[in-house]
């Protein structure tokens, strides 16, 4: 891949092809901190809505600065929009106008009932498929991040660029030191723990990507906890997160 079809890439990443799909796969590896190869690699796998592309996320979120930035990037309408553009079809013969006439049949579209063999509780609960982050899901992205083992990577500082901050530091103790500030202690108010709130996640920022985040890191326990209270918040799709907790009883068994 060339700087001149890397460029055209940046201005229209819903064009990517497999093949520079696979450019993309060998360029990130050889320019870790290259932000925009990893922006552009992240795009062309949820494109394919690949099942590498919640294993590149934890990778990229490990060499963002500023996460709150991938976040913004992965929630973008830019990012999400997947464009399939239909080539129009010219001059189609009679037969061909006939074959879609049949199509388009109503009766082609009816949902046929699918028994729970026929899919796996892999499948039900979609594991391999790209979590679906939007704007409302910064408390499921933090959360995701939090359990992943991924960490953010540090750069090598030179050993000048040690010994300045170090410098540095030691400068602010004997300011401190010769200032000799003050400090008087407050008597708290409350006997009321103030972080608790904070500490846990509330039913209203409960979302079905945070269901997926928990079943994707195998906590199966909080999952199964999650789809309860959708069913609570969405009692209209209370039969769907009836599934998805079937589907992961079933896993539970599995692994017994």
């Amino acid at each position: 891949m060339n700087t001149t079809d890397f460029t055209y890439l940046l201005h229209n990443p819903n064009k990517i092809t497999k093949n520079q799909l696979g450019d993309l796969e060998k360029l990130v590896p050889a320019f870790p901190y290259f932000q925009a190869a990893r922006a552009l690699y992240l795009k062309a796998l949820k494109n394919e809505n690949s099942y590498l592309y919640n294993q590149e996320l934890k990778k990229t979120a490990a060499y963002t600065t500023d996460r709150s930035v991938l976040f913004e990037y992965i929630t973008s309408p830019s990012f999400l929009h997947d464009e399939k553009k239909l080539e129009p079809i010219e001059n189609a013969p009679w037969e061909e106008v006939q074959k879609a006439e049949a199509i388009l049949d109503p009766k082609l579209f009816e949902r046929k009932p699918i028994s729970e063999k026929e899919l796996s509780a892999e499948s039900i609960l979609e594991v391999n498929r790209p979590l679906p982050f939007t704007k409302n899901d910064a408390h499921s992205f933090v959360e995701w991040l939090k359990l992943t083992s991924a960490k953010p990577i540090e750069r090598k500082l030179k050993i000048e660029d040690k010994e300045n901050i170090r410098e540095e530091k030691f400068k602010l103790i004997d300011k401190f030191i010769q200032e000799n500030p003050k400090i008087d202690p407050k008597i708290p108010t409350t006997t009321d723990n103030l972080a608790k709130p904070f500490s846990q996640a509330t039913d209203a920022l409960m979302t079905e990507t945070l269901a997926k985040v928990y079943v994707q890191q195998n906590n199966y326990k909080k999952a199964i906890q999650a789809y309860k209270i959708l069913i609570l918040k969405n009692p209209e799709k209370s039969g769907y997160f009836a599934d998805q907790i079937r589907a992961i009883h079933k896993i539970q068994e599995n692994n017994k």
